[in-house]
């Protein structure tokens, strides 16, 4: 199934870019000097990264074929698509945060 909200190769009647073009203006902002390179490939989901860029930023993309515009892994219905079993998103956000966590700052009064 197609994302209907966010087409994956953009839309000119709803002037949405693709993607992938998406994803390389972050790499550019975060002055990505490798990537994209797939770093994850299993079944219908295939992952790619920019990496060495500015501040220790990384830029990850999991593109899942086939499921729409959904939450991958939850138990409730989205009207976006089907849901799949592929991965569990809120795990790998959890886990991104943990291993790229922001530099601890002194609270303002």
């Amino acid at each position: 199934m197609a994302d209907p909200v966010a087409p994956y190769n953009g839309s000119t009647s709803n002037q949405l870019p693709p993607i992938f073009a998406w994803l390389q203006g972050w790499a550019t902002r975060d002055g990505c000097t490798r990537g994209p390179t797939v770093f994850y490939n299993k079944v219908n989901v295939t992952g790619l990264e920019w990496t060495d860029c500015r501040g220790n930023a990384i830029v990850l993309h999991y593109r899942i074929r086939g499921e729409g515009h959904v939450w991958p892994f939850v138990t409730f219905h989205l009207p976006g698509g089907t849901v799949g079993k592929s991965f569990s998103a809120s795990a790998l956000i959890w886990l991104f945060f943990q291993q790229h966590p922001l530099p601890a700052t002194s609270p303002t009064g």
